[in-house]
């Protein structure tokens, strides 16, 4: 009886301790369920196929000191689908000639004393460039193998430089180059480019640019505009500017002479890391939503038809807090990716340029992960780059309509006649996510493939991109997680 008691009272002390344990244990977390619909018959917007452009680099390019000619630059675009390029750039453009009189082949001088005059790397001490440059030329064949439009931008800032480091250009120096290298291009060369820009962020008082008003940009671009299409009639002129300049660009002499407004979209003040960026619900492409206001508000009614808007630069750099580090890796690479996703959702939005190919610090070492560039020193993409092809190589003929109950967004594009659906879940959250998603308006069963954008931590400055699931059957309903800080693609077919 003894042994007996003894067992018995050491299975009840064995059972009450297992319970014990069992009510300290923590229960398995519930991982967070977004709800997801998909309306295939909802249109949003056609696309053109031009909604993706970047800033080409022209200083490195083709850069012997980078180890890249313009061939390998044509391959990493091709490999991000883009299909507007921006030449020669940003900030450089205001101190760029195309040519010299008279203007008969593209040789690139500087219209100015400061950058890029005074770097040797690029320049000679007579102003003109040193083969390393991506001159026009050579830019038209990076075109032509991409298969990408292009969108020039014209010297203006420079002549209200207030800056007496040397002579700076008149104006009508600058008009004769902007008037010859419309001749030069689709006259001489039949090249047919359409987008012409004058300017760079004129409002931004820099060393070239900017130092001007809405009033004086206005009563210049009537004179470009008119002076341009002097010799080509069927270019489109794009205007910049920020949104208290728009009143005097869309009501005065230049409102006739417009076709697009040009943006330059950074991040919100509001974002400052990316757990303000993982936790912001507003609009990441303010100055663009203020543009398309603008039109609408304050254009004729026969502008307003024909007036739309240029993401002339955008990346989720942060320019105005400093403190959240632009490094390009996959916070970065998300947050840049809703910013374009946005973008091309926008009706109004004919591109948006990402800011740049490569800046002048990428030759190797720390700097070839900078945010500013979307490809490295040896030709790959970065995060960035990665994310945009993600878009670039899978845009169908429409955006569709989705809505989301979570954090976790979803954007969707189809093509109608051949019933192709892709879509594309982002989840900025540091979790994995749940997703139950509804596809209305589309076939009763379907086959897709599954691609992932994903990393150890949102600091990963090299991600990968890889497909997780090939042929897997579909219906209306679907139920599945998304890894933590990533990008899930759904490419659908019949």
């Amino acid at each position: 009886m003894t042994k007996s008691k003894n067992i018995l009272a050491l299975g009840l002390a064995l059972l009450i301790l297992a319970c014990n344990n069992k009510q300290i244990q923590p229960a398995a977390p519930e991982i967070p369920v977004t709800n997801l619909t998909v309306d295939v018959s909802s249109v949003v917007r056609v696309l053109s196929g031009k909604e993706l452009g970047i800033n080409v680099n022209y200083l490195m390019d083709d850069a012997v000191l980078s180890g890249n000619d313009h061939d390998k630059t044509a391959e990493s675009l091709k490999q991000m689908g883009i299909k507007i390029l921006r030449y020669p750039g940003g900030e450089k453009s205001d101190n760029y000639y195309f040519s010299s009189p008279p203007y008969s082949t593209a040789a690139p001088r500087t219209a100015f004393c400061t950058f890029p005059t005074t770097d040797a790397r690029f320049y000679n001490p007579d102003q003109t460039a040193r083969s390393e440059v991506l001159d026009f030329d050579e830019f038209m064949s990076v075109c032509d193998k991409t298969q990408a439009q292009p969108l020039v931008v014209v010297a203006y800032d420079a002549m209200y430089s207030p800056w007496t480091c040397g002579p700076k250009p008149t104006k009508s120096q600058l008009l004769a180059n902007a008037v010859e290298w419309v001749r030069y291009a689709n006259i001489t060369k039949k090249h047919g480019i359409k987008l012409w820009m004058i300017g760079n962020e004129s409002w931004l008082e820099t060393s070239y640019n900017g130092f001007t008003t809405a009033s004086q940009y206005a009563k210049d671009v009537a004179e470009f505009a008119d002076a341009m299409r002097s010799v080509d009639p069927s270019i489109k002129i794009v205007v910049n500017g920020k949104a208290d300049w728009w009143p005097a660009l869309l009501n005065g002499p230049s409102a006739s002479r417009i076709d697009y407004l040009a943006v330059s979209n950074y991040l919100p003040i509001q974002i400052s890391s990316y757990e303000t960026y993982r936790r912001y619900t507003g609009s990441l492409n303010t100055e663009t939503d203020l543009a398309i206001a603008a039109i609408n508000n304050a254009a004729s009614a026969a502008d307003k038809e024909r007036i739309g808007v240029i993401e002339s630069e955008y990346n989720s750099i942060d320019f105005l807090n400093k403190t959240w580090p632009n490094r390009n890796n996959l916070g970065h690479a998300l947050c840049s990716f809703e910013m374009l996703a946005e973008s091309v959702s926008k009706p109004k939005l004919h591109t948006a340029c990402l800011w740049t190919t490569r800046w002048i610090e990428n030759t190797s070492g720390p700097q070839a992960l900078n945010l500013y560039d979307a490809v490295k020193p040896n030709g790959q993409l970065n995060a960035t780059g990665i994310s945009m092809g993600i878009l670039g190589n899978h845009l169908l003929e429409s955006m569709v309509t989705t809505t989301s109950t979570g954090r976790v967004k979803c954007y969707a594009t189809y093509a109608k006649d051949s019933k192709h659906l892709n879509l594309f879940i982002l989840n900025r959250e540091t979790s994995v996510q749940r997703v139950k998603m509804n596809i209305s308006s589309f076939v009763n069963s379907y086959r897709f493939d599954r691609w992932g954008f994903t990393g150890t931590s949102t600091d990963d400055a090299a991600p990968s991109w890889v497909k997780t699931t090939e042929n897997q059957a579909g219906s209306g309903d679907l139920d599945f997680t998304l890894p933590a800080n990533s990008i899930t693609m759904l490419v659908c077919k019949p």
